[in-house]
């Protein structure tokens, strides 16, 4: 799942709300293929693209599930504190158990 926001009076990369979605479809496609490469049996992965604010959506969305598995934040201190955390609401607000997994500099680094 992946959370995107469109804010057409503040977005200045003249973008629109379907180049949006498309960019977001792009990103989850890459991660789950990322995600499945080498294993011999690969499961059945359901996608959405969903707009809105992150932590909000997968509130909402998790609501019946047996488990929210989300990443912790991996941008600076300063920014968790003004901004908040997603992984922090889901764990106050869920309605189901949540799994954060940790991500350090050198496995986000490892990525780009």
């Amino acid at each position: 799942m992946h959370a995107w926001t469109y804010e057409p009076m503040v977005d200045w990369n003249e973008t629109s709300a379907q180049t949006r979605l498309q960019e977001s479809e792009a990103l989850m496609e890459t991660a789950v293929k990322a995600a499945l490469e080498g294993l011999a049996e690969q499961p059945e992965v359901d996608r959405r693209s969903l707009r809105g604010d992150a932590a909000e959506v997968l509130e909402e969305a998790s609501k019946g599930a047996a488990m929210l598995v989300v990443a912790s934040h991996t941008g600076h201190r300063l920014r968790q504190i003004v901004m908040g955390s997603t992984s922090m609401h889901c764990v106050r607000h869920s309605s189901v158990p949540v799994v954060v997994i940790p991500v350090n500099e050198h496995s986000a680094s490892d990525e780009t």
